[in-house]
C-alpha cells in the first residue's frame, strides 16, 4: 500500500472523530473497516497489510508534518484578541506521572495559538501503598522539576505572542505558576485576568473557549480520557498526537456544528475554507527550511525525554521528516 495512503488512513482513525467537516480520506478502499473501529498499532497494522512498527513510524511522521504545518500557516504577529490559557492534565504512562498541556486559545477565533507539555508530581490524597509506591518510583527514576508549569507556560506564551511593547489579554485560572511565568516574560506584555476554576463551566464562563477545547480533546482522544488504560506511553508521543489534533481544530473542523460554516483560521484570516486531510498532507515540509523555536525543535525531534524508558527512539533519520 503506498506510503501517502497509509498516511492518510492514520490521520484519520488515530486522529479525532470525524464529523461532516472531517471526510474520509478520499482514496481509501472499499475493504477498510469502519471509522474508528481501529485503537491499538497492530488492529490498524492488520488491517492495512503492513507491520505495526510502520504504523508507529508514520505516526510519529504525521505528528511532525503537523507541527511544521501549524508553524506554516499559523497567523503571525501579536494576537488581535484576547487569549485564554489553561492545563490539560492527563498521565503518562500510568497515573503516577501526571502531565499537563499547556494550552492557548484564541477567546474570539477558537484558534489554538500554541501547546506544550509538562511533566509533574502526582498530588492529591494517597492511601500508605500508594505513598510508597511513589517514593520508590521516584527514588528510582528521579522528581519532576517543582516549577514545571511555570516554565512550560513561559514556552507556550512565548510561541503564542511575539516579542512587543503591545498589551494582551490573557485569560486564565488563578493557578499561583501563572503570574510568576508572566514576571519572567520581561519582553512581552501582558494584562492577567484570572477566574476561578470552581465557577461553572457554562458558556458564560470567561474560560469557555479552553474548557470547550479540553471537552473535545477528551472526546476525541482515548489516552485523554479520565479513566482509560490507553495513557500515552510517553510525552513525545502525546505532543505529536496533539499537534495533529491542532491542525485538525483549527484548519479541517469548523468551529461549531451549528451556525456558520468556519474553522478558527477562516475567522483569522489565514484561510478561507476549511482544508481537507488531502490538502493538510499533500505537500512535503521540510524543517531545514525554517528554525523552529524552542520547545519546538524539541518536540520535532522526539527528544521530550520520559523517566521510564530512557532508551526511547528519537528522530534522527537524515532522509526522513
Amino acid at each position: 500500500m503506498p506510503t501517502r495512503l497509509v498516511l492518510a488512513h492514520i490521520s484519520h482513525y488515530l486522529g479525532p472523530c470525524p464529523s461532516r467537516s472531517s471526510p474520509l480520506p478520499p482514496s481509501r478502499p472499499p475493504s477498510a473497516p469502519t471509522p474508528r473501529a481501529l485503537s491499538i498499532w497492530i488492529q490498524l497494522a492488520r488491517s492495512l497489510s503492513v507491520s505495526p512498527t510502520t504504523i508507529e513510524r508514520l505516526s510519529g511522521r504525521l505528528g511532525r508534518h503537523a507541527l511544521l504545518f501549524h508553524e506554516q500557516h499559523r497567523p503571525g504577529g501579536v494576537p488581535g484578541e484576547p487569549l485564554v490559557y489553561d492545563g490539560f492534565e492527563t498521565f503518562e504512562l500510568s497515573q503516577y506521572w501526571p502531565a499537563h498541556l499547556n494550552t492557548v486559545v484564541g477567546a474570539e477565533s477558537r484558534f489554538v495559538y500554541a501547546t506544550t507539555v509538562a511533566e509533574l508530581r502526582r498530588k492529591g490524597r494517597h492511601t500508605a501503598p500508594q505513598k510508597a509506591r511513589r517514593a520508590e518510583l521516584e527514588t528510582r527514576y528521579g522528581r519532576p522539576h517543582p516549577k514545571a508549569i511555570e516554565r512550560t507556560t513561559q514556552e507556550a506564551l512565548s510561541l503564542a505572542v511575539p516579542p512587543s511593547h503591545l498589551e494582551v489579554t490573557l485569560l486564565a485560572d488563578e493557578h499561583k505558576a501563572y503570574p510568576r511565568a508572566l514576571r519572567g516574560l520581561l519582553d512581552r506584555r501582558f494584562r492577567l485576568e484570572q477566574t476561578s476554576s470552581r465557577r461553572p463551566r457554562v458558556p458564560g464562563n470567561p474560560l469557555q473557549p479552553v474548557n470547550h477545547l479540553h471537552a473535545l480533546m477528551r472526546h476525541s482522544g482515548a489516552n485523554f480520557k479520565r479513566e482509560t488504560l490507553a495513557w500515552s506511553k510517553r510525552r513525545q508521543s502525546m505532543v505529536w498526537r496533539d499537534c495533529l489534533f491542532r491542525v485538525w481544530r483549527n484548519w479541517v473542523k469548523r468551529t461549531a456544528e451549528r451556525g456558520r460554516r468556519e474553522t478558527p483560521a477562516m475567522r483569522l484570516g489565514v484561510t478561507k475554507r476549511a482544508l481537507g486531510w488531502g490538502e493538510v498532507l499533500g505537500r512535503r515540509l521540510f524543517v531545514t527550511r525554517w528554525r523552529l523555536p524552542a520547545p519546538l525543535d524539541r518536540y520535532y525531534w522526539g527528544r521530550e525525554p520520559t523517566r521510564q524508558i530512557p532508551n526511547a527512539r528519537a528522530h534522527g533519520l537524515r532522509y526522513a521528516y
